[in-house]
């Protein structure tokens, strides 16, 4: 039965891979529920299998085996053209370089995700949603800006407003204070924090305990499994 609390829920995930005619099992049977609203770190060393996990949960790879179930429905075998409708419209992602086009104005590079999901917003409307969501994040006043004349701390935050112009499901963020010193990887955590608060669903992932800390979840992964999951 499918839980309707869930966001998300694996069942028995497995992505196997071949290298150099033997079978590498970066998932081996993964179980999970990701409830709304949660706020979930995904942690363990190089190699545990918490990139592969991201990337499908985000619809960026498709498992070998096993169901996937997001938002109610069956997810498991979409084909790549479903899937970059999912990761445009219902998925928001936050990368550990922000991943800003320098060229542009921060407002333009929140703006990107309702060109490539091709938004039926007037010009005028997605304005107004990108200058909504860099308010959101405490950056409404570097609208005409470019990336170059930000920190990294503000650029991580436009990051963040990016991914939420299109409402998502679930925000995924990939090492998101990979890049930050100490002051701006606090101002950051406790920005995705107060985001939980206000209804967004989040998950990231990151070797950093500190990091991990301030997450109300911890999934702890190795050779594939899930090995921990503490809600504490």
């Amino acid at each position: 039965m499918i839980d309707p609390e869930c966001i998300y829920e694996l069942q028995a995930i497995r992505r196997t891979y071949e290298v150099g005619g033997e079978a590498v099992h970066a998932l081996d049977g993964v179980d999970l529920q990701i409830p709304k609203h949660e706020f979930m770190a995904i942690i363990g060393s190089s190699g545990s299998g918490k990139s592969t996990l991201m990337h499908t949960l985000g619809f960026m790879d498709s498992p070998t085996s096993g169901r996937m179930i997001f938002e109610g429905k069956d997810v498991s075998a979409l084909g790549r053209g479903a899937r970059a409708h999912y990761r445009a419209s219902r998925i928001g992602f936050v990368f550990q370089a922000f991943n800003l086009l320098p060229r542009l104005s921060i407002l333009d590079n929140v703006l990107l995700p309702l060109t490539y999901g091709r938004s039926k917003l007037s010009k005028k409307e997605k304005r107004e949603r990108g200058a909504a969501a860099l308010e959101r994040v405490g950056m409404s006043h570097r609208l005409g800006h470019r990336p170059g004349q930000l920190s990294g701390g503000e650029r991580q935050r436009v990051a963040i407003a990016r991914s939420l112009i299109n409402d998502p499901s679930l925000i995924l963020a990939d090492e998101p204070t990979g890049n930050l010193d100490s002051k701006n990887r606090a101002r950051i955590m406790d920005l995705f924090d107060s985001l939980m608060q206000e209804g967004i669903t989040l998950a990231l992932v990151t070797h950093d305990e500190e990091v991990a800390n301030y997450a109300r979840r911890r999934i702890r992964m190795q050779d594939g499994k899930i090995i921990e999951d503490d809600h504490g």
